[in-house]
């Protein structure tokens, strides 16, 4: 599978499921994936945090858009942190947890933002900053559970 470099900006008819693509992490999408721009299209990046360049193995190409997985950081962003669970990344329940804290807070704070003032057009509307918690670990306020009868395998 090839490795496609962003400037050399390829036609969406020469991306193929698979390829790598190379992409800085410019955000965060409402549903905790991270996006970038290839070629003009926005790349929604799984695995990746505001930041980052990296390695992205393509996994969904439409007409608007790209989506993929980060499978190398080459280089990361000073907004990355050390997950704190064991479990990161295979149970799918902490999305955000390699970004920091405060970086969580104020991407939500953005998020709310863009959604007054760009989505809805209504312009003006003061968000105010995103209360944190004293320990932002150890909790959980919604519990999502997933059923298959396909066995579960990790990446390894």
């Amino acid at each position: 599978m090839p490795d496609l470099i962003a400037d050399t900006t390829p036609a969406v008819s020469e991306l193929r499921r698979g390829d790598t693509i190379t992409v800085k992490a410019e955000s965060l999408s409402g549903e905790g994936t991270s996006v970038g721009r290839f070629g003009g299209l926005v790349c929604f990046i799984e695995d990746a945090v505001p930041g980052d360049v990296a390695v992205v193995r393509l996994f969904k190409i439409k007409k608007q858009y790209l989506a993929g997985r980060a499978v190398r950081i080459e280089s990361p962003s000073d907004l990355r942190t050390e997950p704190k669970c064991a479990h990161f990344g295979v149970c799918g329940g902490c999305r955000w947890q390699s970004l920091s804290y405060d970086a969580q807070l104020a991407f939500k704070r953005q998020r709310v933002t863009d959604v007054f003032q760009r989505i809805s057009g209504m312009p003006g509307i003061e968000v105010r900053p995103v209360r944190g918690c004293p320990d932002p670990y150890h909790y959980r306020n919604k519990m999502e559970y997933t059923f298959s009868n396909d066995r579960w395998l990790t990446p390894e």
